[in-house]
């Protein structure tokens, strides 16, 4: 996505540069949230010739720039939420729709965190999803186990965190997730 979106990072003259490109896209994705940031003409412009975003068949009627699809959509709310954390989704009053790249923004915290820091980083995710289920649910908890098992190497990042996962609760919540999302019957995916 980098590639299509920040152009692997080439700025041809004419053109946005690859920052304009990306916060063109969250400012899109804040936009979708409710937010109000403005995206870059010149991006804009770009993005829709590049596919990133949908070309408005009546532009009288349009509702402003739009993703041409949930996986652009996605991205560019995962890059929202790294950069400004949780508070467009609790400002946007914690609609379901944006779990997906909820997940996402998760799973590239984990992926991303150094080997020392795992257990602090999964701490902070567990506390702020906590905050988030104590205003809207349960179901809000789940999104960074779903990261976890989802994570390139989830065995590596389960090992690291064992003793956190054990320490309250979190393998049951995790076992449960897995034998819903991955099991049919007693064959899991592995």
């Amino acid at each position: 996505m980098e590639g299509l979106i920040r152009r692997r990072e080439t700025n041809p003259p004419g053109t946005a540069s690859p920052d304009d490109r990306a916060s063109t896209v969250v400012a899109v994705a804040g936009r979708r949230l409710g937010g109000t940031g403005a995206p870059d003409g010149q991006a804009l412009r770009e993005l829709r010739s590049d596919g990133v975003l949908r070309i408005e068949a009546n532009p009288a009627f349009s509702q402003g720039p739009e993703f041409a699809t949930d996986l652009y959509l996605d991205i560019g709310l995962c890059w929202l939420f790294l950069d400004a954390g949780w508070q467009p989704l609790k400002e946007a009053g914690l609609p379901r729709w944006p779990t997906r790249a909820a997940r996402l923004a998760c799973q590239a915290r984990l992926s991303t965190a150094r080997p020392g820091d795992l257990v602090g980083v999964w701490s902070d995710l567990m506390s702020e999803f906590g905050d988030l289920a104590a205003v809207d649910g349960a179901r809000w908890t789940e999104v960074p186990y779903e990261a976890l098992l989802t994570l390139g190497d989830a065995r590596v990042a389960i090992a690291a965190l064992w003793d956190a996962l054990i320490a309250d609760d979190g393998l049951a919540t995790l076992l449960r997730l897995a034998d819903a999302r991955y099991a049919k019957g007693t064959i899991g995916d592995t």
